[in-house]
Parts: structure tokens; C-alpha cells; sequence
């Protein structure tokens, strides 16, 4: 599985879009108590040309509008690589949704060196070894870069695979079992230290 992709929407998926926009309107109306319950809600308004980014969530192709995105550190980069696409060579949502559920045979590199990687959580959790609430409490930390893009009402947040490899380089711990051993042992250590002080 891949990460997001860039996508451009075409009349299939306005269609496609406008048959889930139904169903949803459907199911609120037979079940509103259920959709109330799980939080279920109404899918994007889509137009034909509109700019989207694409995840996949259980299976399923996830939309985030770029009217919904917000930058936390104005990066004038990202909005230029943003700004500098080309339209005609992004695929739509159902092409864009098939890549991202191909497995990939060997790391995939950028296209060009002005092309921005974004990792989520989940690729954070995977990258580290860490669960999630262990990553979710590094995220916490002040010396944490923050976010380069915030999506979803603030549920998905995306960092520059950059600004995460910088975050890494002083902190070994993060890939290497033997030196997170090296980390938790210290930590055992101060901690004994820290209880044989005798008490003012």
C-alpha cells in the first residue's frame, strides 16, 4: 500500500460520487439514529477538474479537498509544488484509489526532487516500530516538527519526509533496536539513582 495520491476528478467520479451522495442521504433518512450513533458522514460535494487528495481507509478510496487543507508552517514550497501540477497527468479518484492498493515490488522514489513525501501516523508507527500512542507522544513533544499539512478537520495530519528524516538524525533510538535498548536501560538506571536519594 501506498501513502496519498494527487488526483483530478472526472465526470466518472462526480457520478460515482453522486450515487454515494444518495446512498448516504438514504441510510440518514431510514436510520437516523444509526448514522448519529457512528458518526457517519455525508460525503464531499464533488466537481469535474477539482483537485482532491486520495487515501485509502478500509478499503475504500477516502477524499480530502484541498479547500479543507490547512498548512500549520505556510510552507511556501508545498504551495508551490502544489500550484505547479500539471492537471492532465494526474489520474481521477478510481485510477488513483487502484494505484494506492497495488503492492509495491521496491521503494518507491520521487518523480522529480521538488516532489514532496508526506507520511501520516500510521506511517510513522510502521517506519519506527513504535505503537501508535508511543508515536502519538513524540508528536507531543515541542522539539516534534510540526505538521506540513493538517486534512479532515485536524483527524489527519501529514509530515514532510524531510522534516521527519532531520527529526531522526540525533535520535538513533528511532530505527535502531539496540540503541532504544541503550535508551530504555539509561532510563531504568536514572530512575534507580533517582529513588536511592535520600529524602529532604
Amino acid at each position: 500500500m501506498r501513502g496519498l495520491c494527487l488526483a483530478r476528478v472526472s465526470a466518472r467520479d462526480v457520478s460515482a460520487n453522486e450515487r454515494r451522495l444518495s446512498g448516504y442521504r438514504q441510510y440518514v433518512k431510514d436510520h437516523p439514529e444509526d448514522a448519529r450513533r457512528y458518526g457517519i458522514r455525508q460525503p464531499h460535494e464533488l466537481s469535474e477538474g477539482q483537485l482532491v487528495l486520495v487515501d485509502i481507509e478500509n478499503g475504500e478510496p477516502w477524499i480530502y479537498l484541498f479547500s479543507e487543507v490547512l498548512t500549520a508552517t505556510e510552507r511556501r514550497e508545498l504551495r508551490e509544488y502544489i500550484l505547479s501540477l500539471d492537471s492532465s497527468g494526474l489520474p481521477d479518484i478510481a485510477s488513483a484509489a487502484k494505484e494506492l492498493q497495488m503492492p509495491l515490488a521496491q521503494p518507491e522514489e520521487p518523480k522529480d526532487a521538488s516532489e514532496t513525501q508526506w507520511l501520516r501516523l500510521r506511517d510513522l508507527v510502521r517506519r519506527w516500530g513504535y505503537s501508535r500512542q508511543g508515536v502519538q507522544k513524540l508528536i507531543k513533544r515541542p522539539d516534534f516538527p510540526p505538521p506540513c499539512l493538517v486534512l479532515d478537520s485536524g483527524r489527519k495530519r501529514l509530515w514532510a519526509a524531510k522534516d521527519i528524516e532531520n527529526y531522526e538524525r540525533d535520535r538513533p533510538e528511532l530505527h535502531s533496536e539496540a540503541a532504544k535498548i541503550l535508551k530504555v536501560k539509561a532510563f531504568a538506571r536514572a530512575l534507580r539513582k533517582g529513588r536511592q536519594q535520600p529524602s529532604a
